[in-house]
């Protein structure tokens, strides 16, 4: 059975959380869906300093997390099954395999 985003179980993954062989790539703006897959890590340039919402891997719908996000490109290593809002001047992309 495939997993999803959704699949409580599917955040317990083993994989090298810096690994990815998919990708999907998120603008600025606002999302409802989750993701294909939970990420094994996110991409992220930014403009300028801003505030990155998403739902991590096993929280609930509903549950977000906002996160920090310096001007320039960084890596966080996180499992996540949506993202909720990405700031202007920003684009996150989503890895996993």
């Amino acid at each position: 059975m495939t997993k999803t985003a959704s699949d409580p179980f599917f955040g317990t993954n083993q994989e090298p959380i810096s690994a990815g062989r998919h990708a999907q790539v998120f603008a600025a703006g606002s999302y409802s869906a989750d993701l294909p897959t939970v990420s094994s890590s996110l991409v992220i340039s930014a403009t300028a300093a801003g505030n990155l919402s998403i739902i991590m891997a096993n929280d609930n719908d509903g549950q977000i997390t906002t996160f920090p996000i310096p001007a320039g490109l960084s890596q966080i290593s996180i499992q996540v099954r949506q993202i909720v809002t990405v700031p202007t001047g920003a684009t996150v992309v989503a890895l996993w395999s």
